[in-house]
């Protein structure tokens, strides 16, 4: 270990004595590089905020665009939709959720065979349930006799039975006689 201590004490005697660096000079140097150095980065500094407040005032005006994009491909893919009758806000519904399960556009949708096979099963599904509601909607259960219907001559006509011989029922069966001599003779009576 002596003999490496030695060596490297050699050598920095001779470091020493060649070395002719003017530091002053040096440090002077480094301190005006460093000076450059921070101007500069001042200045990238300030170009990095103007480029971000355009790029700002450029994606708001981007967003803007893109919105009023969005509104116009939303009546065209309504006016589509009606054209290929799907006016209800349901149905509507119904086509918007394939759209996004399948990420295909609107048009593509339903012009696709098998696709609009799919949706229009569905849609006719909804239809349907649609209708019975709307038909079993206004029904009313009655006292259990004399309903509405069982007064209507028609309804026994339809069923070629007459109706029970209750007093209830009189003015039904003449009802039916009328209508079934008006049409043996083709007269009607006064």
């Amino acid at each position: 270990m002596e003999k490496n201590e030695q060596v490297a004490d050699e050598n920095f005697d001779e470091i020493q004595e060649s070395d002719t660096t003017n530091w002053k000079a040096e440090t002077t140097k480094l301190r005006e590089k460093a000076i450059r150095q921070r101007e500069k980065t001042g200045t990238l500094r300030g170009t990095i905020k103007e480029m971000e407040a355009k790029l700002a005032e450029f994606e708001k005006t981007a967003n803007q665009q893109t919105k009023s994009d969005d509104k116009l491909v939303k009546r065209l893919n309504t006016a589509l939709m009606r054209s290929y009758g799907y006016m209800e806000p349901d149905e509507v519904e119904v086509v918007e959720k394939w759209q996004k399960e399948t990420g295909k556009d609107i048009e593509e949708l339903l012009s696709h065979q098998y696709l609009s096979q799919g949706l229009k099963g569905e849609i006719e599904i909804l239809r349907t349930a649609k209708a019975n509601d709307a038909a079993t909607k206004n029904i009313q259960g009655g006292s259990g006799k004399g309903t509405d219907i069982k007064t209507d001559p028609q309804y026994w006509i339809g069923r070629n039975e007459a109706p029970p011989n209750t007093p209830e029922y009189r003015a039904v069966r003449q009802s039916i006689q009328r209508i079934m001599s008006e049409k043996e003779t083709g007269m009607k009576s006064l």
